[in-house]
């Protein structure tokens, strides 16, 4: 068995549970738990996207050709 392949019928359950589990988690988290949880993920997203421009400017010249990481 090839084990690069993902199981179709593996797939199709696993995104069943996501779409179900994501709405009913945030159904049981209050406003300010949801306000904090949009915040924590907005600051890792900051975070990434500064880090991955920083790695860009030290990468300038050194490599030829553009490397975009966003």
């Amino acid at each position: 068995m090839d084990r690069a392949r993902k199981n179709p019928h593996a797939v199709g359950l696993g995104r069943l549970g996501g779409k179900i589990g994501g709405p009913a988690r945030a159904a049981k988290l209050t406003a300010e738990e949801r306000t904090e949880s949009a915040r924590k993920a907005g600051a890792a997203n900051s975070v990434l996207r500064t880090s991955a421009a920083l790695w860009e400017e030290q990468l300038d010249g050194v490599i030829p050709g553009s490397i975009r990481f966003f």
